[in-house]
């Protein structure tokens, strides 16, 4: 009886044992998994931030070169021929007066045009002036087209890293463009303001208005709004109604900004 009770004695310390052994080898395997999955995620976050910045750097780049063709190609063969337009004396032609006037005032709208559209891709400007100065540059473009009467309410600055002012301010050029296109409108108004470290911009006008739902998979640009909002942490919300007007309200959080700029 007594080498009965030692083996049995036994068996139970080698049970506990192993049994011990199993616990602890599952405990170090969930703290090797979680240091694994931590390691993960910040790998994949430095990636996602590395691949945001490639991708911006590479479509500046792309705009960049896309505005110095429009101005010293196009805008230099327009302005060539306003000079040729302007050297033709008005006397000899008098039934082609009106004409050649005509043509003229469309060759100098075209410059204009190209300079805008040059000036609106290139960003160098933006991230110089800042968010609040651009936007009024912005306003003040669409005012001077007298299709629609533009107001811009905002603080004097705003604190934005360099990328999340590019993405930003091209959202905004991207809903400004679809509302000169589509719209309607004959007033047009951009608040931008900060509460509670949230800057919330919000664009509406009193134009014609759209089915959300029906154009979300439409060419415009609601998808790539919502994408943009998405690359610097902000949520962006469309709400519009046929003939009631539009209005697009993003908000973004400021606390990452900080270390965004660094």
């Amino acid at each position: 009886m007594p080498q009965a009770s030692a083996d049995y004695s036994l068996i139970i310390v080698w049970t506990t044992l192993i049994f011990l052994f199993l616990v602890a080898g599952i405990i170090v395997f969930i703290l090797l998994y979680q240091n694994k999955h931590r390691e993960y995620l910040i790998q994949k976050n430095s990636f996602q931030e590395n691949l945001l910045q490639a991708q911006i750097e590479i479509k500046e780049q792309t705009l960049r070169h896309v505005a110095r063709e429009l101005h010293d190609t196009l805008g230099q063969t327009a302005s060539l021929i306003k000079i040729y337009l302007n050297t033709i004396p008005p006397n000899k032609i008098p039934k082609s007066n009106q004409k050649i006037k005509e043509t003229t005032d469309l060759v100098k709208q075209l410059i204009l045009d190209i300079k805008s559209i040059s000036w609106g891709l290139v960003n160098h400007s933006v991230t110089q002036l800042g968010l609040v100065k651009s936007l009024e540059q912005e306003v003040e473009r669409i005012n001077k087209l007298e299709q629609m009467k533009a107001v811009l309410q905002a603080p004097e600055t705003v604190p934005l890293s360099h990328d999340t002012l590019i993405i930003l301010f091209r959202m905004v050029q991207e809903v400004l463009n679809n509302t000169l296109k589509h719209s309607k409108a004959s007033s047009l108004t951009l608040t931008l303001a900060i509460k509670k470290n949230i800057l919330t911009l919000v664009i509406t006008d009193n134009g014609v208005g759209f089915d959300v739902r029906a154009l979300a998979g439409s060419g415009m640009g609601l998808a790539n709004l919502q994408s943009r909002a998405k690359q610097i942490q902000a949520t962006c919300v469309i709400q519009s109604i046929p003939h009631t007007g539009t209005s697009i309200s993003i908000e973004l959080p400021l606390e990452n900004e900080a270390s965004r700029a660094d």
